[in-house]
């Protein structure tokens, strides 16, 4: 039996499968030591064997043990992040958040629209879009740069009231040129949950999903 294509076998599965390596490593270590043991029976007294090699070996194999704990430990610290990840997600509920995107959940209540304008904007105006992508609201917004918002309170372009959903929200701007310019959004709402994909969690302002790595702010109402 080669023993250093073992020992290399054993090393090869600790990046895929720690609990496979330790299998073969112990296997492997129970043949090393029954070729050990014989070897040193059969020796000749009068010329004992160089035990170099089986000292070298030895090393190998505890090196190759301390490499596969090792990545043991890091399987199950990974295996934990997710069930973290949810827990501190737990935490933003109830919470208000900011976040980067554009669009709002509305349910009945006042929502506010945060946007952003550039320098150099003559004239600028917020829409929101239905799920259709249908404007249903749109007001003309001063032509300041900086962060600003405005409140809606639900009321649509044709007098109606809005129903509960998510919106999109648009920001038309152009500049003295008349040519468009890009305008910043963020979301704002309260946090009613959580949800996991594929064990990453995501906040939930009714049924607008909210990646945690956009978060921006977070403040209790």
């Amino acid at each position: 039996m080669d023993i250093g294509n073992a020992l290399s076998a054993a090393a090869a599965g600790t990046g895929t499968d720690s609990a496979g390596a330790g299998q073969k490593i112990a296997e492997t270590f129970d043949q090393f030591l029954m070729m050990l043991t014989t070897q040193l029976k059969n020796q000749d007294p009068l010329s004992p064997m160089d035990t170099t090699e089986f000292t070298n070996q030895l090393v190998s194999f505890t090196q190759v043990e301390q490499q596969i704990a090792t990545n043991q430990n890091l399987e199950k610290l990974i295996a934990l992040q997710p069930s973290s990840g949810v827990t501190a997600a737990l935490g933003y509920i109830g919470m208000e958040v900011e976040a980067a995107g554009a669009a709002l959940w509305f349910d009945g209540t006042p929502a506010t629209i945060d946007y952003t304008l550039p320098s150099g904007v003559q004239a600028a105006r917020v829409d929101l879009l239905d799920a259709t992508g249908r404007p249903v609201y749109s007001k003309d917004v001063p032509a300041q740069a900086g962060a600003d918002s405005l409140t809606w309170d639900g009321t649509m372009t044709d007098g109606r009231t809005a129903g509960e959903g998510v919106y999109t929200i648009r920001v038309v701007a152009i500049d003295q040129a008349g040519e468009p310019v890009e305008a910043a959004t963020r979301i704002r709402g309260t946090v009613t949950g959580v949800e996991t994909t594929d064990g990453t969690p995501t906040l939930m302002v009714g049924d607008l999903p909210i990646a945690i790595d956009k978060v921006t702010a977070a403040r209790r109402p």
